[in-house]
């Protein structure tokens, strides 16, 4: 088990010997339903950032555009995503390309282009701030970049923005298992009201390519007693089973960013 611990990595479920899932402990109910809803969503927003980064490069926007200064994904009308390409302009940030993917499908839109760019409204200049007040604070990334994800802080009964910094990695095989960041941000974006602390440390691991060689991944966890939203957001992106130790237990996040808890120390 310690080996296990160390690599991060295991070869099957059986290997732990976690069979049966238990009652989640009625006191951790409230935080491990707000983890998998918020997990889900890191995850969704991430998806079709990735796709709109995409498209702007298969339209020879990207990387030559200059101007560009970053993207906010959020929720359509109809319930899909729409994926805002924020500028700078000689009179501040204006919205320079929009993209917008319809529920339940992962093809866009047609690319709006906007020459000049569009005045920000209040609310997305915040968010748009909010999101580079956060990078500021960033002293190291865990990986080989960074994917900024912003949520309402409302989801939370809080008010501001969440902004997660999620480490990333473009090498093959490797994974981030821990060291992303949230920061809670002022409404208009200006200031950082609250760091909240996902992990106690980076932790970047590699996977066998050849696939069935890894069928879950192991991480500890140190700063609650139960997952977090990040370890929701770890098991969609990658793909398999995430088993997180905490004082409390062991937990385990299935394939769907469903979270059961396993077995007490």
């Amino acid at each position: 088990m310690l080996l296990l611990l160390a690599l991060g990595c295991v070869p099957t479920r059986a290997a732990i010997g976690t069979d049966a899932a238990q009652p989640i402990p009625a006191e951790f109910a409230s935080q491990v339903e707000r983890a998998e809803r918020l997990g889900k969503e890191l995850f969704v927003q991430d998806v079709f950032s990735a796709r709109a980064t995409d498209v702007m490069m298969e339209a020879k926007i990207l990387p030559g555009d200059e101007a560009l200064r970053g993207w906010l994904t959020v929720p359509s009308e109809d319930g899909g995503r729409t994926v805002l390409w924020i500028s700078e302009t000689g009179a501040g940030l204006g919205l320079s390309y929009e993209l917008t993917f319809p529920p339940g499908s992962d093809r866009e839109s047609d690319l709006e282009r906007y020459a000049p760019p569009r005045p920000l409204d209040a609310q997305t200049l915040g968010m748009f701030k909010a999101r580079e007040t956060a990078i500021k604070r960033l002293t190291e990334v865990c990986g080989t970049g960074i994917n900024p994800v912003i949520l309402p802080a409302a989801l939370i009964g809080q008010e501001g923005w969440l902004v997660y910094l999620l480490g990333g990695s473009n090498r093959k095989g490797e994974v981030v298992l821990a060291g992303h960041r949230l920061f809670r941000i002022s409404a208009d974006g200006a200031r950082v009201e609250e760091e909240v602390p996902l992990s106690r440390s980076c932790l970047v691991d590699r996977v066998e390519e050849e696939k069935g060689e890894v069928q879950a991944m192991m991480v500890t966890h140190g700063v609650t007693p139960y997952p977090v939203e990040t370890h929701v957001f770890t098991a969609l992106l990658y793909g398999m089973e995430l088993f997180v130790t905490t004082d409390r237990g062991l937990w385990k996040v299935d394939l769907k960013g469903s979270i059961t808890f396993m077995q007490a120390p």
